[in-house]
């Protein structure tokens, strides 16, 4: 071999090894961005089953609220004021007992 052709095969050597550090380098890249996106998914599974989990339970505590707030509207029912009759003043406001319901003496 003559010294133009040792050069260019050192040129052209250079070239495989720079060319495989590039294919080495993007091999890395795709691989780290495979695991990346593995590791999104697993994530957005936990995400979901967080927000269905938070989802069940605002629907439990919103029942709660909603039987709380149905034993207090009849609790009010059954203490309403009593209408009076026209002309008459009720036994229950010349005794001082102005709710339905409510005891004597109170």
């Amino acid at each position: 071999m003559t010294v133009s052709q040792d050069t260019h095969a050192d040129t052209l050597a250079e070239l495989r090894a720079a060319y495989r550090a590039q294919l080495d380098q993007i091999r890395a890249e795709r691989d780290e961005a495979r695991r990346q996106a593995r590791r999104a998914r697993a994530e957005a599974v936990n995400a979901r089953a967080d927000l269905a989990g938070l989802q069940d339970r605002v629907r439990e505590l919103l029942q709660a609220v909603a039987a709380q707030l149905d034993t207090a509207h009849q609790r009010s029912q059954q203490f309403q004021l009593e209408q009076p009759r026209a002309g008459r003043v009720p036994d229950e406001v010349l005794e001082g007992r102005v709710l339905k319901g409510a005891p004597e003496g109170e």
